[in-house]
């Protein structure tokens, strides 16, 4: 189970101008381990703060973040839990590959040592169409390339949580559905739970269990994907 009870001021990192209006993000739910939730909301509602919030790259003003009994996150209490002690991976916008590594230097680097090469890594980047890859450096690569070099770096560490944000939008439709289809099967088979940040409402619904909603800042959990598409198509 994970629950997550949370307020955080949006933009309270940045100088504020005068008369500008300033959201509060607020989000509490309990959703149950290994599903797959998507987060959708306009440009600046707070998605990305969302799963910076879940990594710990961001503390939330207030509240408590609990996953699978361990206190990730409590203001009262003072618990925390810094982002390297979460069992984490995360695609960010930025790819955050590192420029001097090749690319099976990247994966590696993310791969415990006793699974490095075994047959779901290989699985993987054949199924991105990155096996090939290996010996050249990032800065040789594509956008789309590198996108799907980051993904499959967070897959690579059998995470507990994996945080997405935006992770196929360098990629062309069918390659996108492809990607996707390779995250969700890898789920499937070793049930962690992932956060999902996107635009793309339609690929969110057909690939999540439940979907978080933010609006000004107001966070609305569907745990019924119907009760979503009704709103989304009304």
């Amino acid at each position: 189970m994970i629950q997550i009870q949370i307020s955080k001021t949006l933009g309270s990192n940045r100088p504020r101008k005068r008369n500008q209006y300033v959201s509060t993000l607020r989000l509490a739910c309990k959703i149950p381990s290994g599903q797959i939730i998507g987060i959708t909301g306009p440009s600046g509602s707070g998605k990305t703060t969302l799963l910076r919030i879940l990594s710990g790259l961001t503390q939330p003003d207030e509240g408590k973040l609990i996953v699978d009994n361990k206190t990730w996150y409590d203001s009262e209490s003072g618990a925390y839990i810094p982002t390297e002690d979460r069992e984490l991976g995360f695609v960010f916008q930025s790819d955050a590959l590192f420029p001097n590594m090749t690319v099976n230097e990247n994966i590696d680097f993310a791969t415990p040592s006793s699974h490095r090469r075994d047959r779901r890594i290989l699985s993987l980047l054949t199924s991105l169409e990155i096996q090939d890859l290996g010996d050249r450096h990032i800065d040789t690569l594509s956008g789309g390339q590198r996108q799907r070099i980051s993904i499959a770096r967070a897959l690579a560490r059998k995470p507990e949580v994996l945080l997405l944000d935006e992770p196929t939008t360098a990629l062309d439709r069918a390659l996108r559905d492809q990607v996707m289809q390779t995250i969700v099967s890898d789920q499937l088979q070793n049930r962690y739970s992932i956060f999902w940040a996107s635009h793309d409402v339609d690929t969110l619904i057909r690939h999540s269990d439940h979907i978080i909603q933010i609006t000004n800042g107001v966070a609305q959990y569907y745990s019924d994907l119907d009760d979503f598409r009704k709103l989304y198509k009304s």
